[in-house]
């Protein structure tokens, strides 16, 4: 399976952690969308992120090629079985221009705006800066740590 990140599994420590047969394919951006924080986490005390359509905007992330057998262990981490979160296929626009088809995760229901959880964020971050997507990206996440409550 090709997987588009641009959450927490952004960070390939963390990936590696449920799919440790897990390649990095390369940058990517999945067009007419926006990252949004419409998901409660009580794990991680805040909001945790989903992709929602926004014509003229783009989301960043990472393309992973997951080995087959590894896709049921990275879903029921999702919680896909309990309906929280759905894998579905979208059109993303990898580094070298070309347009594939890749899975990602996102919300089953979106149940509001939620503060960003720092603990989601600082693992958006630590991926987005292991995969050098843009500077500006990397500065909006770093601001958006800056600003979160820590829960600790």
């Amino acid at each position: 399976m090709i997987l588009f990140a641009y959450g927490a599994l952004l960070d390939v420590v963390l990936l590696l952690k449920t799919c440790p047969g897990a390649r990095t394919v390369g940058r990517a951006r999945l067009l007419n969308h926006r990252l949004a924080f419409p998901t409660y986490s009580n794990s991680r005390a805040g909001g945790v992120s989903c992709v929602v359509p926004a014509p003229g905007h783009e989301v960043p992330g990472a393309l992973y090629e997951i080995p087959d057998q590894e896709v049921p262990g990275l879903d029921a981490a999702h919680h896909v079985p309990e309906g929280r979160l759905v894998r579905e296929q979208y059109l993303i626009l990898g580094e070298d221009g070309r347009v594939e088809l890749a899975d990602l995760y996102r919300a089953a229901k979106l149940q509001g705006d939620f503060p960003p959880a720092r603990s989601y964020l600082e693992d958006m971050l630590r991926g987005a800066r292991q995969h050098a997507l843009a500077p500006a990206y990397i500065q909006w996440l770093e601001s958006l740590v800056g600003s979160a409550p820590d829960p600790r």
